[in-house]
């Protein structure tokens, strides 16, 4: 009878003593630990946001109403780690919309009671200068 030995298992019974321990105790490489979680907006609480400045720039374009999404990927503590703005978003919003990202921070998400990195959607919407006081006016005035 012939035994067959999988060659990890053969390379795992090769080790020594000193070898397996120290093996044992070497954290995980980066890219073996988990897998970023795809999750909804709705799931994810914001720890600290950041409202995003309307940029100058935009200002003198006379952009009015504009919709900004950006692909968040945070840590398993909830710092962002990456930001992506996605298209259509006109390209004079792209720093404010980052910026505001990085500056915020999120609970982390939770797979299996334990913490892992996720990624997600932000939607941002830039009003243009002076709606935002015409907006409040009319929402509040005495009636």
């Amino acid at each position: 009878m012939t035994l067959v030995v999988p060659a990890a298992v053969l390379a795992l019974l090769t080790l020594t003593p000193e070898a397996r321990a120290q093996e044992a105790t070497e954290p995980p490489d980066a890219e073996s630990s988990a897998p970023i979680g795809e999750f909804h907006t709705s799931e994810v609480r914001h720890k600290k946001r950041v409202v995003p400045k309307y940029p100058k720039a935009a200002k003198a374009l006379g952009a009015a109403h504009t919709r900004c999404v950006a692909r968040v990927t945070i840590d398993t503590i909830g710092n962002p780690v990456a930001v992506e703005v996605l298209p259509p978003c006109p390209e004079v919003f792209h720093e404010a919309t980052e910026d505001a990202v990085m500056a915020s921070s999120w609970y982390p998400m939770r797979a299996g009671g334990q913490p892992v990195p996720a990624q997600f959607q932000v939607v941002f919407l830039y009003v243009g200068a002076g709606e935002h006081e015409r907006r409040r006016r009319r929402l509040f005035r005495r009636r």
